[in-house]
């Protein structure tokens, strides 16, 4: 049977570190389980830094002795995308990005020996919905 567990995100080292920590938990406790986490594009980038600091190691750099498969969700109409800017968390709105409209919806995987990508490969979606945190959710119900 299959369980879900809520690992809350946000954009910060501490963030990622804690993600990681609580994955490899559950990794001990069913260590023949399949682990799916949904994460942002940022946290799941199997190379070290980002646009905004290069020392950065996201979830996936941190977990990388776990060999996990990194996909980066693409759009094509835009839509919108749950995360925390300066001012506030909620609902962020992404722009239409015409190069990927033609594509069919569905999964590709970069080459296995391109190491440089960010992602092993990318889900394209039509257009993307916010949803809060699962975490945001639990607590909501309590």
């Amino acid at each position: 049977a299959a369980e879900v567990r809520a690992v809350a995100g946000g954009g910060t080292r501490d963030a990622d570190a804690g993600m990681a920590e609580r994955l490899r938990a559950h990794r001990a406790e069913r260590p023949d389980q399949t682990i799916v986490a949904l994460v942002g594009n940022v946290h799941a980038r199997r190379v070290p830094g980002n646009p905004i600091d290069p020392e950065f190691r996201s979830l996936a750099v941190q977990l990388a002795d776990l060999s996990p498969l990194t996909l980066d969700v693409r759009y094509g109409d835009g839509g919108q995308f749950w995360g925390c800017r300066p001012e506030a968390c909620g609902p962020q709105t992404v722009p239409a990005l015409a190069p990927w409209k033609a594509l069919p919806p569905g999964l590709r995987l970069h080459p296995a020996e391109d190491t440089r990508s960010w992602h092993h490969g990318y889900w394209w979606v039509p257009s993307l919905s916010a949803s809060p945190p699962a975490v945001m959710s639990l607590r909501a119900a309590e």
